[in-house]
């Protein structure tokens, strides 16, 4: 047996590109949000590239109208990047924390680095440096 999620999706997918319903017709039919029925198209895309084909245009009243003469491009379908690893051997010795601070001492200190032309954290790390040290 299919789970619900599974199922409602089929019916979702039968909707949207069989039946060519638009946005709101999707979302009262599915008791979703019109934002809620775009996130489930792009997670739908997601799972399944070929659901960026280009179906009949819709007639929402939100769609974008198309000028004669005018070609649109394709749609890109976007690959998931792999996450950036840091190469510089200089970063590597350092750990990534979070702090949180007054805005406007964030400010001063983002300030003081551009007077400094040093990198923030640079500018972190030897003021905290210097303040550990005289104490």
């Amino acid at each position: 047996m299919a789970l619900p999620k599974e199922q409602r999706n089929r019916d979702f997918i039968a909707d949207w590109k069989g039946r060519h319903l638009s946005t709101e017709e999707l979302a009262v039919k599915y008791s979703m949000t019109p934002g809620g029925v775009k996130a489930l198209k792009q997670r739908l895309r997601a799972k399944d590239p070929s659901l960026y084909e280009k179906g009949p245009v819709s007639t929402d009243s939100k769609s974008a109208t198309q000028q004669p003469g005018k070609v649109r491009p394709e749609t890109k379908i976007r690959q998931r990047r792999e996450p950036v690893i840091q190469q510089s051997s200089k970063l590597a010795e350092y750990k990534k924390v979070t702090y949180y601070l007054d805005p406007a001492m964030a400010k001063d200190i983002k300030r003081l680095a551009l007077e400094r032309d040093m990198d923030i954290s640079e500018l972190v790390r030897e003021v905290l440096g210097q303040y550990l040290k005289n104490k």
